[in-house]
């Protein structure tokens, strides 16, 4: 019984404080950087979506995300609503994602890797059916190909990342 209380504390206590801090935010009428990604989550993936997905998908034709590798989960499931889910218009919203996952720093703040390889996943699955491209560089022209070498048998191996099929279970 004194185990269960052990963290019972910490465990309520954590909700308390969340609970404080999002009527503090309500009472002022703040949000976060985070607020703002879930709550768009939220509105696209409600049931009353429709509005909102053509007016964004309306508005924004192309979308082009740099260091894609940086991306987190929620942000992927906003793109890919928008851009990928969208089967009435196939070629009329394009989405160019542009990452390495080697390269992939930003964990501290909630990117994951496993939506970059979740995402060219599915971007595997939509170039089988004729719906995306994917294009490799051949060519690193900033690092020496000796330690591109290095990087690669150090980080390919299963120690460090699952295998890429298994991103996104």
């Amino acid at each position: 019984r004194l185990n269960d209380l052990q963290y019972t504390l910490p465990v309520e206590t954590i909700h308390r404080l969340q609970d404080d801090v999002s009527r503090t935010k309500q009472g002022h009428g703040w949000i976060s950087y985070y607020d703002m990604l879930s709550l768009v989550e939220k509105a696209l993936y409600s049931g009353n979506s429709a509005n909102l997905l053509g007016r964004l998908r309306n508005r924004f034709k192309v979308a082009f995300i740099d260091e894609f590798q940086d991306t987190d989960p929620v942000q992927w499931r906003i793109f890919r609503k928008i851009f990928i889910d969208n089967r009435d218009n196939d070629l009329q919203n394009l989405l160019f994602v542009i990452g390495d996952p080697k390269q992939a720093i930003y964990s501290f703040r909630g990117a994951d890797v496993y939506a970059y390889l979740s995402a060219k996943n599915e971007m595997e699955k939509l170039e089988k059916k004729g719906r995306a491209g994917l294009y490799s560089l051949s060519v690193n022209w900033r690092s020496q190909p000796a330690l591109i070498t290095a990087f690669n048998t150090l980080f390919c191996g299963e120690a460090w990342f699952k295998p890429q099929a298994l991103a996104g279970e």
